[in-house]
């Protein structure tokens, strides 16, 4: 029974964390929302809500397009996106704003681009050469600018009221520490550069 199922995952987390509730409970592929159970599905996300194990519902997406099919289906309290210098689809498409007019928390994850955005050119695997015009305009933009590259797509990403949370892993203190102090400073992104 799918119910039981994801009761005794939600269950298992709180008492792993050893915490009283989940802050979020978000689906990795909100397509599935989209099947037969799809409705099922949401009863229980609902369930687990009223219950108090899970403080507020959603999904993760990897493309604005799904928002106009899913959200008809469950209205989410967050929806994860991702969202960077290069990929701005959330923005462009007018979700960012609708999401945000609609009082739905919206994380943006990705926001180095899997790293791609960190990296020194000469330290790029030869697989984004088909990509070079774009990155070559981002490491000019970084020089001419003078922050890190790190400081940079934080300070994008700060430009944006609609953002309510940043979604970064970390390897070690010292990078928690690097990008607290990075997120801290006032760039002002002239993005015309790029």
């Amino acid at each position: 029974n799918m119910s039981v199922w994801i009761s005794k995952c939600v269950d298992n987390s709180i008492k792993r964390l050893n915490i009283d509730n989940l802050y979020g409970l978000l689906l990795h592929d909100p397509s599935i929302l989209l099947k037969s159970n799809g409705k099922y599905l949401v009863k229980i996300l609902r369930r687990l809500k009223s219950s108090g194990k899970v403080k507020n519902i959603g999904f993760s997406i990897y493309s604005p397009e799904i928002l106009s099919s899913i959200l008809s289906i469950l209205k989410p309290d967050i929806v994860q996106a991702p969202f960077n210098i290069f990929d701005q689809r959330i923005l462009k498409s007018g979700w960012l704003n609708s999401l945000a007019s609609e009082g739905i928390k919206v994380y943006a994850r990705s926001i180095f681009l899997q790293g791609l955005l960190l990296q020194e050119p000469e330290h790029r695997a030869t697989y984004f050469d088909r990509w070079n015009c774009s990155l070559s305009k981002w490491d000019l933009f970084v020089k001419k600018i003078g922050y890190s590259r790190t400081a940079l797509c934080l300070g994008f990403i700060k430009q944006f009221k609609q953002i309510d949370r940043v979604i970064i892993g970390v390897d070690n203190t010292n990078q928690l520490q690097q990008l607290e102090n990075d997120f801290s400073l006032n760039i002002d992104m002239n993005l015309q550069y790029l």
